[in-house]
């Protein structure tokens, strides 16, 4: 009804409203509230502005407005309340006599799982309906997660309106936790089952995992297959789950992307792609980018679901040329490079084997002009305990990085190592994030390009700089790092409905030697505001470095810090 009575209100406005809505008596609920229940908010510009909400409606749309408004206070517990509708000059004002609400007298509890975080209400509370509808819908979700899905649930709000009176049972047994029986795939009509059964997160015979079926819904719609993903977990046989598989496949199979930013330091910059899916299953890919100190050009190859000694892995092949602009040189570079990718939920990671052909040149007379040729493989590995990959408020995270070579091969023997630990606390609504990184190279036998060394700043780095600003000066020259240590504490706390607030320290040190970390550190403070969405928080910080206010930085991004 909500849908039908905004739709009224958006075309009153349209073609010519005459009340202006108000109210009074309201004790409970102030304006602002009751116009949201009603379908009125402010908009952005009235917000900043500090303006007052004044909704106009049409006269024939009053009628409906008062029954919203009775329903919403039955709903919040006050069943005696009485509203009449009074049309004085320009204004419709809505008269509410509250009366007494319900009061919860007693909860019952009789469970085997622990339920009473996820019950809203207490005793000698006011009774809501939507808090006790949302308990159960809670309890129901943290069952799942938790991999029960037979469970024997019955909740009961005994209401007792002449008394004024709630009495609240919860009866649940938990029954056994849920198997997987079966995977049955739907409605794919040129993508193999194969392909859609590595990139789920559940096998047969697995513990049913709610927390499993979203990530499996986000790593199929990656793959970019698929218009429509459906998990369907509601056939059970003695706690066991049938689970059943529907996908809808892109009609349209050639995917065109375009991008323009911004960067205080490098200007506009420019992204292009062009990505067909449908070559027996594999996706090639071409990629421009253009900024100011940045050029490169890509064609990728993906081949989803090879096996390779009974397990799955995706393979990325690609061919790049990159040419950029760094602090004293500039680097032309050619790649060639194929990857090996296994992703376990929890575990990650990927072996990859890379040629690549590099000119350092523009020097400054920091650098030697010369040549780079270079073959090396590449290990990531990631450990991922986060409790959401998105928006996390608990848990950790691990990441390492191995890549290095020999002198037969490259024009260096080299190790190169990096590892990052990240930590996430929740203390109710302030989330604090606690980060370390540690790297280093270990050249024992010729050179490597200067762009392998480690430079700093960044939305994921020191935050006081620009990515990739932050390096270390001598003689007039600017260096990458052979040995670099970063720290980051970060708090963020709500401020205004779902925005967030965060406060921010991060902490540099850079070393021309290997695992040499007695340098004077680089401090960068700052802080930010975090928005949720539908693809994570969208954040936006600016940093400041604390021995120069001068030098600082903006930085806008999506996502956790990962």
């Amino acid at each position: 009804m909500k849908k039908f009575l905004v739709l009224g209100l958006i075309i009153s406005y349209i073609f010519g409203a005459t009340y202006v809505i108000d109210f009074k008596g309201n004790k409970t609920f102030d304006k602002e509230r009751l116009y949201k229940e009603l379908g009125f908010e402010k908009s952005f510009w009235q917000i900043i502005a500090f303006k007052k909400l004044k909704p106009k409606v049409e006269e024939k749309l009053l009628p409906s407005l008062k029954e919203e408004l009775e329903l919403f206070y039955k709903q919040e517990g006050f069943y005696k309340s009485k509203i009449e509708l009074k049309k004085i000059g320009k204004k419709a004002v809505f008269e509410i006599k509250e009366n007494n609400p319900i009061i919860v007298k007693k909860i019952e509890i009789t469970s085997d799982f622990d339920i009473e975080k996820y019950i809203y209400l207490k005793e000698n509370d006011r009774f809501s309906a939507s808090l006790f509808i949302k308990s159960k819908e809670d309890i129901k979700n943290a069952l799942l997660k938790k991999g029960y899905c037979s469970y024997e649930f019955n909740p009961k709000a005994y209401i007792f309106i002449e008394k004024e009176e709630a009495y609240l049972v919860y009866f649940l047994e938990k029954g056994k936790i849920c198997k997987i029986k079966d995977i049955k795939i739907f409605s794919n009509k040129t993508i193999k089952d194969d392909v859609i059964l590595s990139h789920i997160y559940l096998n047969k015979n697995d513990n049913f995992s709610l927390q499993k079926i979203e990530a499996s819904y986000r790593r199929l719609y990656a793959l970019e297959y698929f218009n429509s993903v459906r998990f369907d977990y509601s056939k059970k046989i003695d706690n066991k789950i049938l689970l059943d598989i529907y996908v809808k496949e892109r009609k349209k199979k050639n995917i065109y992307k375009a991008a323009i930013g911004y960067e205080s330091l490098n200007g506009f910059h420019t992204n292009f792609s062009w990505k067909n899916i449908n070559i027996h299953q594999k996706q090639v890919k071409f990629d421009i980018f253009y900024s100011k100190n940045k050029k490169e050009a890509s064609i990728e190859l993906f081949i989803p679901t090879i096996k390779i000694l009974s397990k799955s892995y995706d393979l990325t092949a690609d061919l790049s040329y990159k040419k950029e602009i760094f602090e004293n040189f500039s680097q032309k570079e050619t790649k060639l490079g194929a990857n090996f990718i296994n992703d376990l939920y929890n575990i990650s990671y990927s072996i990859g084997f890379f040629l690549e052909n590099s000119k350092i040149y523009d020097t400054k007379d920091c650098y030697k002009e010369e040549k780079f040729l270079s073959f090396y493989p590449l290990f990531k590995f990631i450990l991922d305990q986060r409790d959401n990959k998105l928006s996390p408020k608990k848990g950790f995270f691990i990441k390492s990085l191995v890549e290095g070579s020999i002198k037969a091969l490259s024009k260096a023997s080299y190790v190169k190592n990096l590892n990052e630990v990240g930590f996430y606390l929740s203390f109710n609504d302030l989330i604090i994030f606690l980060k370390g990184k540690i790297g280093f190279i270990d050249v024992e036998k010729g050179d490597i390009p200067p762009s392998k060394l480690f430079f700093a700043g960044g939305i994921n780095s020191n935050r006081a700089y620009s990515y990739n600003k932050l390096l270390i000066t001598k003689n007039g020259c600017k260096y990458g790092a052979n040995s670099i240590l970063e720290t980051t504490v970060e708090l963020s706390y709500p401020i205004y409905k779902n925005i967030k607030g965060a406060i921010f320290w991060d902490r540099t040190v850079l070393s021309q030697k290997k695992l040499n970390f007695f340098q004077k550190p680089t401090n960068g403070i700052g802080i930010g505001i975090r928005y949720p969405s539908i693809i994570g928080d969208i954040k936006f910080d600016i940093g400041f470095d604390t021995k120069n206010f001068s030098q600082n930085a903006f930085h806008l991004s999506i996502g956790a810090a990962f």
